[in-house]
């Protein structure tokens, strides 16, 4: 089933109307279902982008059934939450929460049903992979994928089911907002979500790849981590004069220090030394604006036992000397008092 045709059953469903603007097609619910919109594209190669940005009136099921082999579904809720359940297994429901992924795949005419809560906005991004279509227009083998997501991508047949969920990772939440954000219509617009449906499948695909290696060697981070790197600022910020080393930081806060090392590239760009470096500089200037420590205090305060070495880092970076940025400081502190 193709997301246009997804569409157009839905509006058939609704009572309502769809629009088509250059092969994307936009359902705005009516407000006797609920608010907001779902919006879809298919592209040439077997890969299928829909786009739920709604309210439910009430809890509303969606059920996903076709005559022929179901697409391979990779689902991420972007916001609120929904229940998943294949067709014929209705007492085993799968919940996806806020940030998280899940890839879906039915056995051979088995259908899906997503379940909306009702009053709650929900923000979903699905891609919907004809797994013949896609393999036939990729026109090479998966050999370098791994394990189930392998057999599953191959399996054009449906003769198994697959379920596997994950919170997605930082680099697809930015893919997501970009999406979100671009505000061109008409031809650009389906250029431009086209190619983000190939960005989000190849970092889904190179994600769940690192996800199956064991935890010291796992590198990408996934948005509930996300908290745990910000932890990581704070154990940097606070024990700034100790020079703490990555491995001592990554142990205190719980991750291994190659998705650590991630999380700051993809947050602050920039390396977590990098990042220690210029919280030492910004304490510094904030010692020498609101303080009276004399030069060597506030190098010592900042983890620096050279003097002559905080003098070189701090011109290097400010353009000035810490003893001339703290004399011009007094100077304007008396000028502004007398």
């Amino acid at each position: 089933m193709s997301a246009s045709h997804i569409i157009r059953d839905l509006a058939e469903a609704f009572d309502a109307k769809f629009e088509k603007i250059c092969e994307e097609y936009t359902l705005h619910l009516p407000s006797t279902i609920g608010t907001g919109y779902i919006t879809g594209i298919d592209t040439d190669g077997g890969l299928g982008v829909l786009l739920y940005d709604c309210t439910f009136n009430q809890e509303t099921e969606l059920s996903f059934s076709v005559n022929e082999v179901h697409p391979l579904k990779f689902l991420y809720v972007l916001e609120g939450s929904i229940e998943h359940h294949f067709q014929h297994e209705e007492k085993n429901l799968h919940k996806i929460e806020e940030y998280q992924t899940a890839i879906v795949a039915c056995e051979l005419k088995n259908g899906h049903v997503l379940t909306f809560r009702a009053d709650k906005n929900t923000r979903i991004h699905s891609l919907e992979i004809n797994r013949k279509t896609f393999s036939e227009k990729m026109g090479c083998d998966l050999r370098n994928l791994k394990g189930d997501l392998k057999t599953v991508f191959e399996d054009v047949g449906a003769k198994r089911t697959f379920y596997y969920r994950d919170h997605f990772s930082l680099e697809l939440a930015d893919l997501f907002k970009k999406m979100y954000d671009f505000g061109e219509v008409d031809y650009l617009r389906k250029i431009y979500l086209e190619g983000i449906a190939y960005q989000v499948l190849v970092k889904q695909i190179i994600f769940y790849l690192d996800s199956q290696k064991d935890e010291n060697n796992s590198r990408l981070l996934r948005t509930s981590e996300v908290e745990q790197v910000r932890q990581a600022v704070d154990y940097i910020e606070e024990h700034i004069a100790e020079t703490p080393g990555i491995e001592e930081i990554a142990k205190e806060v719980g991750l291994n220090a190659n998705k650590l090392q991630h999380g700051f590239k993809m947050l602050f760009d920039s390396t977590i030394n990098k990042f220690i470096h210029k919280t030492r500089l910004d304490i510094a200037r904030n010692l020498l604006l609101h303080t009276d420590y004399n030069i060597s205090e506030v190098a010592y305060s900042v983890g620096i036992k050279s003097k002559s070495y905080f003098s070189h880092i701090f011109k290097e970076y400010y353009k000035i000397t810490p003893t001339e940025f703290q004399q011009k400081n007094k100077a304007r502190r008396r000028n502004s008092n007398s």
